[in-house]
């Protein structure tokens, strides 16, 4: 992406190497590898870290790893009050000890809208130090990068132009 060219959609993956926790990071890998105009994407440590990213971008989408999920995707919109209540309700598991819930919570009490924030939620099964990504949680990664796109694509499509890819 050159310097001229503006971000208008950032895709951030949480996680890290520990099993199924890096769902989060290969979906934002494999976005990344779609070459898409206007679109970045950046892996990012710890939840507390969406908070500096939440103005750089027309829209964001944030993927995680998350347990107990009754499906293999959920995708959660943070501009309606009835996702943004389930997201927040639910406990902080997995390997943050500050999870995305509270990050965005705190990003609320700081004044910062997110309006234009879509949660991704990747079901995991296996977060054991430095293992592999289960196959389970491989399927639900390939899925969420085939939802993803496709809305990434239909949004661009609204809004602009999309570079064949």
């Amino acid at each position: 992406m050159s310097a001229a060219q503006t971000i208008k959609t950032l895709v951030l993956g949480v996680g890290s190497e520990h099993g199924d926790d890096a769902a989060g990071w290969r979906v934002t890998e494999r976005i990344a590898d779609l070459a898409i105009d206007s679109v970045a994407c950046r892996k990012i440590a710890t939840p507390i870290e969406l908070i500096d990213w939440l103005g750089s971008a027309d829209r964001i989408h944030v993927i995680d790893a998350a347990v107990e999920l009754t499906g293999d995707v959920i995708r959660c919109s943070l501009n309606g009050e009835s996702d943004r209540h389930r997201i927040f309700d639910h406990a902080a598991t997995g390997t943050h000890d500050f999870g995305v819930a509270r990050a965005f919570e705190l990003a609320t009490a700081l004044g910062q809208s997110l309006n234009h924030v879509t949660l991704w939620l990747v079901a995991g099964y296996e977060f054991e130090k430095l293992e592999p990504i289960s196959h389970r949680a491989q399927y639900s990664i390939q899925e969420c990068v085939r939802q993803l796109a496709d809305v990434i694509r239909q949004q661009k499509n609204y809004h602009g132009a999309l570079r064949p890819v």
